[in-house]
């Protein structure tokens, strides 16, 4: 009888997120799903066309364009977010005086809304009047300069590093809770056992946060794949579409042009990427170096 009771109070509580989940996304991956198969602007009626969609997008060469441009971004986000947050949550956790200090001057870009971070940068940027260009000048080093936002050799590095910036933030702080929470004896005795710093992140620390930093790397991909707004911001995807990404290709055909069914195809690859490699990621490298 007990047990009976606490199935229907266990239902009771989960039930409330187990609606909502379905709803805003079961139900909406199934109904974006169809849309893809329909021609549809956004209003008026839809036909239905199978995957004509489907075959339009993989004889697209600008999807494929901006498929490599968002890859190039997930590659930073994983080569820099974390190592770089990883080894600053290690030091960090080792001193005493300005820990609060470095923790919030690391974490504060995360708070700055994209859209600022955009603007800064572009103005940083600017071929004319940056301070990027100025400086480089100043210091000699002339030879440097580039027209970082109009260069489509270049453009894509100078859109994607400010969002890498921005949130190695969150990676900082998810790598300190998670180094905090090794109990302080294991690093004691590392030390006292004659490891250094260098020994002790990389044969003890490295190992007992592996599921976190597994986390860590599943979220550079997902959110460099869904990326938009700073891209946006800075160039709006231009010189042509040299810096963007699948997000803002979807948005100039749902929004700009009308082709709503189109763009909800190029949403649905990143769907599929962002699923196929945490299920690839996980099974490939999911046990923990220590095991």
């Amino acid at each position: 009888m007990r047990r009976k009771r606490d199935i229907i109070f266990s239902i009771g509580f989960l039930s409330p997120t187990l609606i909502l989940y379905c709803t805003f996304v079961i139900y909406a991956i199934i109904l974006a799903f169809y849309y893809t198969l329909t021609d549809w602007s956004g209003i008026g009626d839809k036909s239905f066309i199978w995957f004509a969609n489907y075959k339009q997008l993989i004889l697209d060469p600008e999807y494929w364009k901006v498929t490599k441009n968002s890859f190039t971004l997930v590659v930073l986000a994983i080569l820099i977010q974390n190592p770089v947050g990883l080894l600053l949550a290690f030091f960090i956790s080792r001193i005493s005086k300005g820990y609060r200090f470095f923790r919030s001057a690391i974490f504060l870009p995360v708070v700055i809304p994209a859209a600022t971070t955009g603007l800064m940068f572009s103005l940083l940027l600017n071929n004319d009047l940056g301070i990027m260009n100025g400086f480089l000048k100043a210091i000699g080093l002339g030879f440097l300069q580039q027209n970082w936002l109009t260069d489509p050799k270049i453009v894509i590095y100078s859109v994607a590093l400010p969002q890498v910036w921005q949130y190695l933030g969150i990676h900082f702080v998810i790598y300190l809770a998670a180094i905090q929470s090794i109990p302080k004896e294991i690093i004691e005795s590392a030390f006292i056992d004659g490891a250094n710093s260098f020994q002790t992140f990389r044969k003890v620390v490295i190992p007992l946060v592996w599921d976190v930093i597994q986390i860590g790397i599943i979220l550079n991909v997902t959110g460099a794949l869904k990326a938009f707004d700073i891209a946006w911001i800075m160039t709006w995807g231009g010189p042509g579409i040299s810096s963007s990404y699948i997000s803002v290709l979807m948005f100039r055909y749902a929004v700009k042009s009308f082709n709503f069914s189109y763009g909800i195809t190029i949403a649905m690859t990143i769907l599929i990427y962002s699923v196929t490699f945490t299920v690839v990621f996980k099974k490939i490298f999911g046990k923990s170096p220590i095991d």
